[in-house]
């Protein structure tokens, strides 16, 4: 009996080094989506997918063009605009933000090993569409 317990605390030991060793090397992603005037935005939809090319930052107003791959993660702001990733390795990825009524923005960041990464993003509201008279 008493050597099926050392067995059993020393499994729970094992575990505890190696979670502990995983969270050394993941890094962690968080962030606030707000508006243009500060408020923050639940239920946008957060997607971050390993990166495949150079690309800088962009807006686009298509919110199909924000679909989650393979190798993608999604989220959604909560009540308080905050979004979370744990245990994601380090790299390059892009983070593709979008709601209904505002632009949809793509961000390259690098994800840091064993650190928050904090990634804040504004969304803002399409441009109206200017007509001309004739």
């Amino acid at each position: 009996m008493r050597f099926k317990v050392f067995q059993i605390m020393g499994l729970i030991f094992c575990f505890a080094v190696a979670s502990f060793a995983i969270s050394l090397y993941m890094g962690y992603v968080e962030g606030t989506v707000k508006d243009e005037n500060g408020n923050v935005l639940q239920g946008a939809g957060v997607v971050l997918t390993p990166a495949s090319s150079n690309s800088k930052e962009t807006t686009q107003t298509t919110p199909a063009s924000c679909e989650a791959k393979k190798g993608s993660q999604t989220a959604k702001s909560g009540a308080n605009g905050l979004y979370k990733y744990v245990a994601v390795r380090p790299g390059k990825y892009s983070l593709c933000y979008s709601l209904e009524g505002y632009e949809t923005i793509f961000k390259e960041v690098e994800i840091k090993q064993a650190v928050t990464n904090t990634f804040n993003i504004v969304l803002r509201k399409p441009a109206a569409a200017q007509t001309t008279e004739p």
